[in-house]
């Protein structure tokens, strides 16, 4: 390999470049911890040092916008991690704030809470940040999938996932798919779409029979669900509905007739959801919906 030329002002530019960069990171986590200091609610109120290592991780593109933010954040995570103990966040950060699992939670969680746009997903996503904060569990595979999952959709597509995760937690496999219903042994024109879900049951003696399924209701727009499947599919939720294996294949008999295959749950992405339901159910089961 070719030895740098000192005299290359490219190669004279390289260390000065470096230095400035990570005075400016210095710097930029110094000013910081200052206005962490500034904005943080007297109930997280804890040193720097405590979070120095969520500091080392802040773009040099943070603002006093951005450490409000941040300070709301922890504020509703205290909140969501003991509601009789404001202090324990500023607890657990005094004696966590620089170890990985806990710095990487407070990060990620708070990365995904600002790519997210629905106050409901906000919601959704804090739960699932006190839930790892309170197994001091360093963030894995199913974090980064549910936090993507739910910077992505809106109430409305939440409130269809809880559905489809609620019928599907008694499959072995599930098949998602949309049907119509007859009406005296037809089907007229403008007839509304209904979600079906169907497959083997989790208990192997229970047979499946014919017209045997779950019937999730009418869907107000097929093409909603249909963007619910793209963004499950692309945060590895679901799968698309390949082939016509007997054992999802919906059957419905006299009952109605099915119009597409949507989208497949395997056994794994089954559990997956049930992962996902446990931080959507605490926030949608007493909220009504939205007014269309």
């Amino acid at each position: 390999m070719r030895e740098q030329d000192q005299d290359d002002p490219g190669h004279q530019d390289t260390e000065p470049t470096k230095a400035l960069a990570k005075k400016g990171k210095e710097e930029a986590t110094a000013a910081g911890a200052d206005l962490l200091k500034e904005y943080l609610p007297r109930t997280v109120q804890t040193n720097a040092g405590a979070l120095s290592v969520v500091l080392g991780l802040i773009s040099l593109a943070w603002t006093a916008y951005h450490i409000r933010k941040f300070s709301k954040y922890l504020e509703d995570l205290a909140l969501e991690l003991d509601c009789n103990d404001p202090t324990a966040l500023a607890q657990l950060l005094e004696q966590h704030g620089d170890e990985e699992w806990c710095a990487e939670n407070l990060d990620r969680g708070f990365r995904k809470m600002m790519e997210a746009t629905d106050p409901i997903a906000k919601r959704c996503i804090l739960l699932m940040v006190a839930d790892y904060t309170k197994r001091k569990s360093l963030p894995d595979r199913a974090y980064r999938q549910i936090g993507s999952l739910m910077s992505e959709s809106d109430e409305p597509m939440l409130r269809m996932i809880l559905r489809i995760a609620e019928a599907s937690s008694h499959h072995e496999r599930a098949g998602i798919f949309t049907f119509v219903k007859y009406r005296q042994h037809r089907i007229a024109p403008g007839d509304p779409f209904r979600l079906g879900v169907v497959g083997p049951s989790v208990h192997p003696e229970v047979q499946l029979q014919i017209g045997e399924f779950d019937d999730l209701g009418e869907i107000s727009e097929s093409s909603a669900l249909f963007e619910v499947f793209d963004v499950l599919v692309r945060t590895s939720f679901a799968s698309t509905w390949f082939g016509d294996d007997s054992r999802v294949h919906p059957n419905l008999g006299p009952i109605g007739l099915v119009r597409e295959h949507v989208g497949m749950l395997e056994p794994h992405q089954i559990k997956l959801m049930q992962r996902l339901k446990t931080y959507m159910d605490p926030v949608l089961r007493d909220r009504p919906p939205k007014p269309h």
